[in-house]
């Protein structure tokens, strides 16, 4: 919806949805076969990314166990962030990382 406006079109999906008991993150994430993302809306496009960043920020120092400025320097490497819609008056804005690299964050080690 790049104008305000999209394509409507009638469709059939099968879903499998499972609940995770004790969720340890503060919002869902998307998860797929090669990437976590993360989501967020707001009346303008920083409002959106801000709120994306900082769930995806909060995923990572759970999952990989990393620090805040561990997690936020992983992301500005390898995440990669994308506009999803606009919503009269509403944007939405999503971060993606591939799980590889969450994988290979988990063993980090910082050193001084």
């Amino acid at each position: 919806e790049v104008w305000g406006c999209g394509v409507e079109a009638g469709g059939e999906a099968h879903v499998t949805v499972e609940v995770v008991k004790d969720y340890p993150h503060v919002v869902p994430m998307v998860e797929t076969e090669e990437a976590y993302y993360s989501y967020g809306y707001g009346r303008t496009i920083d409002e959106a990314t801000a709120m994306s960043n900082d769930h995806m920020i909060d995923f990572l120092m759970k999952e990989a166990d990393l620090t805040y400025n561990q997690a936020g320097m992983l992301m500005t490497i390898k995440a990669n962030v994308a506009s999803c819609q606009t919503v009269n008056p509403d944007v939405s804005m999503r971060i993606g990382i591939l799980k590889e690299y969450v994988e290979l964050a988990k063993g980090f080690k910082e050193t001084i």
